[in-house]
């Protein structure tokens, strides 16, 4: 709106089989239709981001990225938003791509992907790098708002915490706060997955891998997900107890003949074969079978000092079938494992295998 350079906005429920308007609710301004988010320029554009309780909005302009909590008003109809924390992005670190699933924040940067998980953004936690003294830190963070959600650092408001004692009394006393966390900080278990530098094969090798950016990212089961790099590299990775362990995250590459352009992945839980299809932007789309293997062969002694030999990650494709369209393609969206939506260049088309 010219009067309000911010972002706005427009939530859509879905009853009766139809989408309609749904009136938004932010720090206690009401819109039935579109909602400003004073404080979040739009400028050149923003992304957006969401995820089954949590909705990701960045703007190049502010700098910054805001994690919202949706959460539905007493009445039904409204959507409340919570400004859980406010992620502050650098300027030598440029966020190429966005998605929430699997329970994290991801972010697609140069030389690799950037992990936030979302519990300790939504629901406070501790640093994962030193802790603070002071009163934030003192204060006790198993506070509940009267909504149920937890966001942000607990502080006292200054008015005699423990003057009068009890938990009930310490909740009057304190309030929540927005969490404030640096892009690289490495703060609230965040941490960053680079690209295997080894199996990296576009051209260029080794000395490309540190240009290239993370342009695309979906999830493919609880704990994987697949990345796409400028070069037209798609990378899988596991994240399988990377929260405790960051260093035991696993990656590979897909070795795929084409310079891949827009990928699409159905999410599975119950095999480790994965649907894929792929197009160099052209007028044809590969249907591939992928079977992820990121298996471990445990350590020779639990007394041993050597951290015993792992097995090399591996990824087995396979062509099954190929589509080829009368327009070139511009998106790729799964509808599920045997069908995909094709975006076009003036039309859409829905294609099934069988």
């Amino acid at each position: 709106a010219p009067s309000s350079p911010a972002v706005h906005l427009r939530a859509y429920s879905l009853a009766s089989a139809r989408f309609a308007p749904a009136p938004l609710s932010f720090k206690r301004h009401v819109s039935p239709t579109a909602l400003p988010l004073h404080g979040l320029p739009f400028g050149l554009g923003v992304r957006l981001a969401g995820g089954v309780n949590a909705v990701a909005l960045l703007s190049l302009a502010a700098g910054q990225i805001w994690v919202l909590a949706p959460r539905m008003a007493a009445d039904g109809r409204t959507l409340e938003l919570h400004k859980c924390a406010v992620i502050q992005l650098e300027p030598t670190r440029p966020v190429y791509a966005m998605e929430v699933a699997m329970g994290r924040l991801l972010l697609g940067e140069a030389g690799g992907v950037r992990v936030f998980p979302l519990r300790s953004l939504m629901k406070g936690g501790r640093e994962k790098e030193g802790r603070r003294e002071g009163a934030a830190a003192s204060a006790k963070k198993s506070l509940h708002k009267k909504n149920g959600i937890l966001n942000g650092l607990i502080v006292p408001v200054g008015r005699g915490s423990g003057a009068r004692g009890g938990q009930g009394d310490a909740a009057s006393d304190c309030k929540l706060t927005t969490l404030r966390v640096k892009q690289s900080s490495g703060s609230y278990s965040s941490f960053f997955l680079a690209f295997n530098q080894e199996d990296h094969n576009s051209q260029g090798g080794v000395k490309l891998i540190k240009s290239v950016k993370a342009v695309s990212i979906q999830p493919s089961s609880k704990d994987k997900f697949l990345v796409l790099d400028s070069a037209g590299v798609i990378h899988a990775f596991s994240l399988r107890n990377a929260e405790l362990e960051p260093e035991a995250a696993k990656t590979c590459f897909l070795d795929c003949a084409m310079k891949v352009q827009l990928f699409a992945v159905s999410p599975s839980s119950s095999t480790k074969t994965q649907i894929l299809w792929v197009s160099d932007g052209g007028h044809s789309i590969q249907i591939l079978s992928a079977l992820l293997a990121f298996d471990v062969k445990s350590p020779k002694s639990d007394d041993d000092d050597s951290d015993g030999e792992r097995e090399l990650a591996s990824i087995k494709l396979s062509a099954t079938e190929a589509i080829f369209t009368s327009e070139k393609v511009q998106d790729i969206v799964p509808i599920s494992k045997d069908s995909v939506l094709i975006l076009g260049q003036g039309n859409m088309f829905l294609y099934g295998t069988a």
